[in-house]
């Protein structure tokens, strides 16, 4: 299915990974971008304007676009984390429906951030959602309401993404500094559930939706979903240092108050299992936990 693909949020962590990937297996990608380069169409992220022609006969869709979620969550912040998300998708989905040949597939970001905390239960596509109130909760809520289900041409699938094992990018690079500095530790009580994925599968896996049958939501997330502890016990394994005992979670908010990072990033978790994604047969190159901490950061 080789062909042009149009990205959004392109120039991300995830979306500079997934760029070069399509590369190598001879797409055409071409980025949504606020600034002109190479390979780059102009837009601003809320209107439709000259780059929507770009779609008419492109071979596919993938948004990620989205302001980090890593900041300060002041009402100003919290606002522009869901205009990030959502003005864009209002955007692509106004350009499809003028197409006279619109993509085939769209693939939309969202997060696994969608379920809410919810400690002791596993969680696949058909589970429920969290409840209204949670601030995660409701910007993927509103995130995903903003791509369209009823495309008669084009496929849509959206992927809730977990917390993606990478060396350019997301928490994992802050984590292996700590761990070098020997100031690795769990996070609270450290039983809380991460739903994790090596930035490889994840591209792997978003290159792999363009041209399955996989249809609607679906969790990207690995096979082997790990608590906190877990994941801080392989980082500083990695980094040959010892794990010391849990940090308090009054610490951490503490530490959130002052730093800007949200608490709530850390101190809440969810077991996301990609049952779809291994239904209909995606191969994971990094299942398990350990080697895809060593992975990653081969190249931290």
């Amino acid at each position: 299915m080789a062909g042009r693909v149009i990205v959004a949020g392109g120039s991300g962590f995830i979306g500079s990974a997934l760029v070069r990937r399509l590369k190598a297996e001879g797409f055409e990608p071409l980025v949504l971008s606020r600034s002109e380069g190479p390979g780059r169409l102009v837009w601003d992220g809320r209107t439709v304007g000259s780059w929507a022609d770009a779609l008419d006969g492109a071979s596919a869709i993938v948004n990620l676009s989205g302001k980090s979620i890593s900041v300060r969550w002041t009402a100003e912040n919290r606002r522009e984390i869901l205009r990030s998300r959502v003005e864009p998708t209002r955007a692509l989905a106004e350009a499809v429906s003028r197409c006279a040949s619109p993509p085939p597939v769209w693939f939309n970001a969202s997060a696994v951030g969608i379920y809410g905390d919810r400690p002791g239960e596993e969680l696949d596509e058909d589970s429920p959602i969290g409840p209204p109130g949670d601030f995660l909760v409701d910007t993927c809520r509103e995130w995903e309401a903003a791509v369209p289900r009823d495309l008669p041409r084009t496929r849509v699938v959206i992927g809730r993404i977990g917390f993606v094992l990478g060396a350019g990018g997301g928490a994992l690079p802050v984590l292996a500094r700590l761990a070098r500095l020997g100031l690795t530790s769990p996070a609270g009580n450290g039983r809380q559930q991460v739903s994790w994925i090596h930035l490889e599968d994840a591209v792997s896996m978003m290159v792999w939706s363009l041209t399955s049958a996989v249809e609607g939501v679906m969790n990207v997330v690995g096979p082997n979903p790990c608590s906190n502890r877990e994941l801080m016990a392989e980082v500083a394994r990695a980094a040959g240092r010892p794990l010391l005992p849990a940090a308090p979670a009054v610490a951490l908010r503490l530490f959130g108050l002052v730093s800007g990072t949200p608490s709530e990033l850390v101190l809440r978790g969810q077991r996301v299992l990609p049952h779809k994604a291994v239904w209909a047969g995606f191969q994971f190159q990094h299942p398990e936990l350990a080697e895809a901490v060593r992975a990653a950061l081969k190249t931290a």
